[in-house]
């Protein structure tokens, strides 16, 4: 038995138990009454294999890893299904079944949007600090952020009436001004009418180096012609921002 074989067999079994029950929760003993697993474990135990090891193999990967589908272990044998790859799950049976949705397909939440384009976007950038397409569509990500969650533009004036208490406010207020001037010249076409300027240079990525950087960012005002923020940091810091806002539970 291929090991894709059981995976595609255990998400069957699990996707089969909650469509059943109408829950996103299930055991163990539950996908081995499944008729999926019931064929591989027939076909396994004839090899002399054995089944049961296989599935909690499984489903420890799935914990961990999140293929096919985001699992919660809440007890001995027994499983919570919290994401299933592309949408969040409800209790209801009707949200396993193939739905129409807006113009945002299923990212319908300011959640959805931070945790499937936002943060991925960023995480992509990362892994590839040198391009300024990944740099460009993770700014552009974490700037419309602020629309998700306020369901209005970003302006200096409603962010420090809505943050007024965060410690970093004004700083932040910058970062999403620059965001916004990137983000215009990016939409528009109008790179060099934004009053934003932006450096390409050779350089090393944020976790192996505090110093120069490939993408840089000139500090609006700035009259120091070294005063460069690198695009890594602003990224970093919006991301963040995003982050602690989820966490308190502000969207």
């Amino acid at each position: 038995m291929k090991r894709d074989d059981w995976w595609q067999a255990v998400w069957e079994a699990i996707f089969r138990v909650c469509d059943r029950n109408g829950t996103r929760c299930f055991t163990r003993k539950e996908l081995f009454d499944t008729e999926p697993l019931k064929r591989m474990v027939s076909a396994s135990r004839s090899k002399g294999q054995h089944p049961e090891m296989s599935v909690s193999y499984i489903l420890s990967d799935f914990t961990r890893w999140g293929k096919y589908a985001q699992i919660k272990r809440t007890g001995h044998g027994k499983y919570e299904l919290t994401d299933l790859g592309m949408y969040v799950v409800s209790t209801t049976k009707d949200h396993f079944r193939p739905r129409e949705h807006g113009a945002t397909f299923d990212i319908t939440t300011p959640r959805h949007f931070l945790n499937r384009m936002v943060i991925p976007q960023h995480q992509e950038f990362k892994k590839n600090h040198r391009s300024s397409r990944h740099a460009l569509l993770a700014i552009i990500c974490a700037y419309h952020m602020y629309e998700w969650v306020h369901k209005e533009k970003f302006t200096p004036d409603h962010f420090k009436s809505v943050y007024s208490s965060e410690a970093d406010r004004d700083y932040m207020v910058e970062l999403f001004n620059l965001a916004r001037t990137i983000v215009n010249g990016t939409k528009h076409f109008k790179p060099a009418k934004q009053g934003v300027k932006t450096k390409v240079q050779g350089g090393f990525p944020s976790d192996f180096s505090d110093r120069s950087r490939p993408l840089n960012v000139k500090l609006s005002g700035s009259e120091n012609p070294d005063d460069w923020e690198p695009i890594d940091n602003i990224l970093d810091r919006m991301v963040e921002f995003w982050r602690r806002q989820e966490s308190v539970g502000a969207f």
